[in-house]
């Protein structure tokens, strides 16, 4: 596996080419009141939108999904090398959180779905890789059913293949976050930014284990 660092929030990648892009955006919250739903949902949302217009020129942004994956929600790292959407799931999560009216109308344009993923704490283990979409053409993707109570989800996962990218941030702090896109309406634009976890053998065997927030978006 070709595995490199980033090197600095001031690189080159970018969503529209790479699938991926690393920003320096501090958060109000301190790494306890991410426990907090109602912090979540009044603080950091309104946060999580604002950067996501700021990098996207977005016009209005939707949040619909935040994951915390830390020993507290019992939700761990996923190491699978994944996306978290398809052509077809975008497009029906559109219509999960969206009226029949919006879904026609806002959809009829370009929209996309970014994932902004922020550490809580200084990742030491199990940092995130992410592919280079230069490296991931769609065809690389093998759908995959993902089972819920109430609806059938749609995710992507990868064969290994010599020649993709990867990418990882050491010791990525809470203020450097990654904008990840996992869908995209346009075609010509990177679609999506195949990551995982991994386990990184530089790691103290005492590392504390990852904590980490994610905040799916709806972008128009």
């Amino acid at each position: 596996v070709d595995l490199r660092s980033v090197p600095d929030p001031s690189s080159e990648f970018s969503l529209d080419v790479n699938g991926f892009q690393l920003v320096r955006e501090p958060t109000a919250l301190k790494p306890e009141e991410f426990y907090d739903e109602d912090n979540v949902k009044s603080v950091y949302h309104p946060e999580v939108e604002r950067i996501i217009k700021k990098y996207t020129g977005a016009t209005k942004t939707l949040v619909f999904d935040t994951v915390i994956r830390s020993p507290l929600t019992n939700i761990g790292p996923g190491d699978a090398i994944h996306s978290d959407y398809t052509r077809k799931s975008g497009y029906a999560r559109a219509r999960d959180h969206l009226s029949p009216e919006e879904t026609e109308r806002l959809t009829s344009g370009r929209f996309a779905v970014i994932n902004l993923w922020r550490p809580i704490r200084t990742v030491i283990s199990y940092p995130l890789a992410i592919a280079d979409a230069t490296t991931t053409p769609y065809a690389d993707l093998i759908p995959q059913d993902l089972h819920y109570p109430h609806r059938v989800g749609e995710t992507g996962v990868f064969a290994h293949k010599p020649g993709r990218k990867f990418y990882f941030l050491p010791r990525q702090e809470p203020e450097e976050a990654y904008l990840l896109k996992t869908f995209e309406s346009d075609e010509t634009k990177a679609g999506f930014a195949p990551h995982g976890a991994f386990r990184d053998p530089t790691a103290p065997e005492d590392a504390p284990p990852r904590e980490s927030l994610e905040v799916r978006v709806l972008v128009f």
